[in-house]
Parts: structure tokens; sequence; C-alpha cells
């Protein structure tokens, strides 16, 4: 039962159908029962998040106070300063604490933040292979989420806990940078991925931006890489020598059918005035033809993945 609303506070923005008026209704998630109605989307050390489609919203809710780096407020605030232009971050809508007695009678704090819901899939599902990957992704989704850590990081704000979790495709394929839990704000030469407590003796340590932005970018880019290579090794085995969509329709090849449209697309491009085209949608993937003289250069420079024969002209797969 809840005994009083302790905090409350609404931030205007996002798609979302909250109004400031309407903030009682945000107290019911609280309730067990709703609890178990709703839709859990996440669960982490210190917080867990469920899902509002009606008013397309999500609620984290605090349950581990003991691991909790930031109040809600805070978070908001967070979210509040790292809009930018070239990544999407969730609006914050509301944040609140309430006092509530518990079952034996005992009062407890419980804390809450009310976000836009992103609409989208996170590199860890793709890379798990609980979701797919969407079939339009913005050719320089990685070099945006660059930008906006270097634009934030002039501010002093950085996000420590930037993991494929953390890092989404949207509906429109741009990326989305989400759990701004454990960030922080520095100033002049402090360390902003190290908090020293003299008085406890212990330093924790957090994730690089920077660091983890450049592994994470790798690591998609070859399982991409070996997704596609694996599609193009299905088809070998079938003895098919196009990339037509009707041949991969026979052999269930559904998934890869955007890739493979683009491939063939991109084939009939190369006249021979044009030897080298890219792919769309691949993540730097780009085709190279056998006859062209600056094949062995591209060799030399790239990661030349693998040849294929498509309508009697052999070319290769090339990837920066």
């Amino acid at each position: 039962m809840i005994e009083k609303v302790n905090d409350f506070n609404f931030y205007e923005g996002g798609s979302s159908k909250i109004e400031a008026k309407e903030y009682q209704e945000y107290l019911k998630p609280f309730a067990e029962e709703i609890l178990i109605e709703s839709q859990e989307i996440g669960e982490g050390k210190s917080a867990r998040v469920f899902e509002d489609p009606l008013n397309n919203c999500c609620y984290k809710i605090i349950t581990n106070t003991e691991k909790l780096l930031h109040l809600p407020d805070e978070e908001a605030d967070f979210l509040q300063k790292v809009q930018n232009e070239y990544v999407k971050v969730p609006q914050p809508l509301f944040s609140l604490s309430v006092t509530e007695k518990d079952a034996i009678g005992k009062l407890q704090r419980k804390y809450m933040l009310g976000m836009e819901k992103i609409h989208g899939v996170s590199l860890r599902q793709i890379m798990s292979g609980t979701k797919p990957l969407p079939e339009h992704v913005d050719p320089l989704f990685f070099k945006k989420i660059e930008l906006f850590l270097k634009d934030i990081h002039e501010k002093g704000i950085h996000h420590r806990d930037l993991h494929e979790g953390n890092i989404m495709i949207d509906e429109d394929g741009q990326p989305v940078v989400i759990d701004f839990g454990l960030s922080c704000i520095t100033h002049g030469n402090e360390d902003p991925y190290k908090d020293e407590y003299a008085t406890q003796g212990k330093v924790l340590t957090y994730l690089d931006d920077m660091n983890e932005l450049k592994r994470i970018t790798h690591e998609f880019e070859d399982f991409i890489k070996t997704k596609q290579l694996e599609s193009f090794e299905e088809i070998d085995a079938i003895n098919y020598d196009s990339l037509k969509i009707g041949a991969l329709e026979k052999v269930g090849i559904k998934e890869h059918h955007t890739f493979f449209e683009d491939s063939t697309k991109a084939v009939s491009e190369m006249s021979d005035d044009v030897s080298v085209v890219s792919i769309p949608n691949s993540f730097g993937l780009f085709l190279v033809a056998d006859n062209s003289k600056e094949l062995e250069e591209r060799k030399e420079d790239h990661s030349v993945m693998y040849p294929k024969t498509i309508d009697g002209k052999k070319y290769f797969i090339c990837r920066r």
C-alpha cells in the first residue's frame, strides 16, 4: 500500500501519451498484481524494466538501492542532457519516489523512472539470434555513435556502461543508446572511468566508452560477415550460380533476402566502366570484378572475403 508520494517530476518530450496531471496512474505499477500483468523487457543489477504499450512508454523500477548509482531523477537529468542530432536517446517522462508499506507493515522507499519506449532491437539480441537484423541499417551506424560519444564527452558526460545490450537499432535503422544509470559528469582532469572512495579504501572502474565502441563495432561487423558467408556457402552447396530471390526462397533462406537482393542489384550495375560497387545495408561490404585492374590493390588494402560467380561473371566480396 502506498503511504505517500515523496517526489514527482514531470519532463516534457518524446512521443508518449503521458500527461503530468495523470501521474497518479503511474503509482499502479508498484502494486504486485500490476507488475505481474505488465510485460518485463529487461532486468539489471538494480532495476527491472516494464513496457506500457498503451502509453508508448516503459517503467524502470528500482529493485536494489544498494547497487544504485543514480536515483531516477538524476538519470532523467542525464537523458535530457545527452539529447543530440546523431543518436536517439529515450526521452525521460517522469521520475517518482514513494513510501510504501510492505506485507508486514514496514515502510520502505521505492523509485521509478518513466521513459519513452524505443521500438527496436539491441545488438545483443541480434548477435544472440533472438532477434533478426533489421532490413535497413544506416551505413554510418557506428560512426554516428562515435560522433555522439565525442559530443557528450565534450560536455563532460560519460556513459560508462556501453555494451551490446545498451545499443539498439530502431525501426528506421538508426542507432539508439540507452541506460544512463552508471553515467557521470567529470570536472577538470578527473578520470571518468574510476570512482575513488577514500573512506572505504576502494576504487570502482567502469567501461571506457570509446574502447567499448571499437570492440563492439569489430565484433558486430565480424558477426555480419560470418552470417553472410554462411548464406553464400548454403547457396553454393546446392549449386545455384546466381543470387536470385526465387532460388533463395526454394532453399528457405528468407532472412537474408535484402542482402542478396542488394548484391544482385550491385552486380547488375557493374558495367565495363564500373568495376567496384558498394553493397547497400551491408556494413562496408563491396564487390570488385575479377577483371578489374584494381583487384590486386584491393587485396592488399582490404580483406577479400569470398569469390562468387554471378551470370558468368566472377567477382569478389571485399570488406574494409
